[in-house]
């Protein structure tokens, strides 16, 4: 059983190889938490958990490629927006490339940025 809430989704993130006259590449922050559930795992295991479920998390969200991952932090719940009242959470920060529909939507938003090519 997982220490961890979270979603869970089927699939792997992949890299889609660049074809002919594809668009320029969109990036953007991703922020995952997960609300610690058992207090009593180590920290280690926490955050190797976390890692493990990002690329499904990741493909939810609609990321083509995963870029640079910023090491996962184990911290109090209160500090974190997004933490649903859990006391713990491990947070996750990453720079992503975005599939192209997600990509249209948060360039819209302003949540994303074109890597100019």
């Amino acid at each position: 059983m997982s220490a961890l809430a979270g979603l869970t989704v089927p699939g792997e993130v992949f890299d889609v190889s660049r074809a002919e006259g594809r668009r320029a590449p969109v990036w953007c922050g991703l922020r995952a938490i997960w609300p610690v559930v058992d207090e009593a795992m180590p920290p280690e295991e926490l955050i190797a958990e976390a890692l493990a479920a990002l690329p499904r998390v990741a493909l939810w969200q609609g990321v083509r490629r995963i870029i640079t991952v910023r090491w996962p932090e184990l911290v109090d719940g209160d500090r974190v927006p997004g933490s649903g009242g859990a006391a713990r959470v491990v947070v996750v920060q990453a720079l992503v490339e975005l599939h192209p529909v997600a990509a249209r939507r948060a360039l819209a938003a302003g949540l994303a940025w074109v890597v100019a090519s």
